[in-house]
């Protein structure tokens, strides 16, 4: 839902409202995975962090991150996200303070599990490897 961010789970979470237990909730950093932040992107986006072209200025800092999290948490109605995932790899600045930001916000109970989608091999073996090296947890992946 470009230009209206967290709309979709402001959504799913009065549609869950009273049944939260009944649901497995997954989501992405808000506004840091659109595909209008995806370095081959040339049409215009808007957001909360306003409008612009192409990459977004957002790199999955850990502030980033918990941001983003928080966001979500709040438009769903919920203090817990089971599974969180970080979309792109292109635009991630530190896979090590984007993984310390995940553990975090894990250990702080504001998210059950964490991963990544749409990384390639290479880039899921360095989250993985940094992710044990950091005594995190271990990260899913899905493939497109």
């Amino acid at each position: 839902m470009d230009g209206y961010p967290n709309q979709a789970e402001v959504i799913v979470g009065k549609a869950l409202a009273g049944r939260r237990s009944d649901a497995v909730i997954a989501g992405t950093p808000s506004n840091l995975s659109s595909p209008c932040s995806a370095p081959h992107s040339s049409r215009r986006c808007a957001g909360k962090f306003g409008a612009h072209a192409g990459v977004s200025e957002k790199q999955y800092s850990e502030a980033d991150v918990i941001e983003a999290l928080d966001l979500s948490l709040k438009a769903l109605g919920t203090d817990c996200m089971d599974m969180y995932q970080v979309h792109w790899r292109g635009n991630m600045k530190s896979a090590h303070e984007t993984i310390r930001a995940l553990d975090a916000a894990k250990r702080l109970g504001k998210l059950r599990h964490f991963g990544v989608c749409n990384f390639g091999p290479n880039d899921l073996g360095e989250f993985v490897a940094l992710a044990k090296e950091m005594g995190g947890g271990l990260p899913t992946n899905q493939v497109p």
